[in-house]
């Protein structure tokens, strides 16, 4: 009897943890999703944006400015210099969030 109740006492803390596990990872999934969705509601990025993903786009934009041209302040702002630099760039002065992905 005694065994019996060892048995199932660690059948249930293997559910117990099984379940634990499985909710802890469908609410990291979420997160996920959900960081995803928050970004591409950004786009698109263009001239007034700010944001760590406007930093992105700036740091790409960087290695595409060769010197002596001016290489611009990675200040997560998209203002007139970046604007400049993107037209410069791309002819373009807005980012899909398709181009986005290609860039990081």
């Amino acid at each position: 009897m005694k065994a019996w109740n060892i048995t199932i006492a660690f059948v249930v803390l293997i559910i117990v943890i099984l379940a634990v596990a499985y909710f802890a990872q469908q609410k990291k999934k979420k997160r996920e999703q959900e960081k995803g969705a928050n970004i591409m509601a950004k786009f698109p990025a263009k001239r007034g944006d700010s944001g760590e993903h406007i930093g992105d786009i700036q740091r790409w934009l960087n290695t595409k400015l060769n010197p002596p041209m001016v290489q611009l302040d990675v200040d997560n702002k998209w203002g007139g210099i970046t604007d400049t630099a993107m037209i410069f760039v791309t002819k373009k002065n807005t980012v899909t969030y398709a181009e986005y992905k290609e860039m990081v």
